[in-house]
């Protein structure tokens, strides 16, 4: 399951989340408030693969069953979705410089954000077109395969990779983090568009192209 875990190398490169995460980090006892979004995170991503395993059994459904073709129309049908969304943000780029979008409400308290609160917000900020196509490709998952199992906890580990990595960084470099994630944050917001539209291409190449592959055997 090479996709998923590729899949999950593209959700940790989101901008929205990892923008959002910085602010929390910079604001008071923001590694503690940081620790609870990446569990709110984390059991976000849990909890999806486990209803859908559920769902499925644990079984990948069979390649040319009633179902099997289901999965495969879906993934197709996203895979789509993410490319005309790729589109609409590349024409935004062409238009030129837009005016600044004001900061989102939740933005204005992070200050007093609770730790549980911290956690919700994860769970807001999660990238939820990229996380519904984890969830078509989950669908082909078949517990009874190691390789399977690894390509879940690798999808789960990469899709959090970024964000722990800037946990860790804030707590054992301090001084030189809050800087350097502010700068990130800064480019992060100005080259938004650009961003969303490569990483959306992206999965929307790689969803599609295999939907299609299994549709076509």
């Amino acid at each position: 399951m090479w996709d998923l875990i590729l899949l999950g190398l593209i959700i940790t490169l989101e901008p929205v989340p990892v923008a959002g995460f910085i602010l929390l980090l910079s604001t008071k006892d923001g590694t503690k408030k940081g620790l609870a979004y990446i569990a709110g995170w984390v059991a976000c991503l849990v909890a999806l693969v486990v209803s859908t395993l559920v769902v499925t059994g644990g079984h990948a459904p069979r390649a040319h069953s009633l179902p099997g073709r289901g999965v495969s129309a879906a993934t197709v049908l996203i895979g789509v979705l993410l490319l005309a969304f790729a589109v609409i943000e590349r024409r935004r780029l062409r238009a030129g410089p837009r005016a600044p979008k004001p900061p989102p409400k939740w933005a204005s308290k992070v200050d007093n954000m609770s730790q549980w609160a911290s956690a919700g917000l994860a769970v807001l900020l999660q990238p939820w077109p990229l996380v519904v196509a984890g969830v078509a490709l989950i669908a082909e998952a078949d517990i009874s395969s190691v390789a399977s199992v690894v390509s879940l906890v690798l999808f789960c580990l990469l899709s959090t990779a970024s964000i722990l990595a800037m946990e860790g960084y804030m707590l054992f470099a301090h001084a030189n983090a809050t800087a350097r994630l502010a700068a990130l944050r800064e480019w992060l917001n100005r080259n938004r568009t650009a961003v969303l539209a490569v990483l959306a291409l992206c999965a929307g190449v790689l969803l599609m192209a295999k939907g299609a592959y299994q549709l076509a055997q």
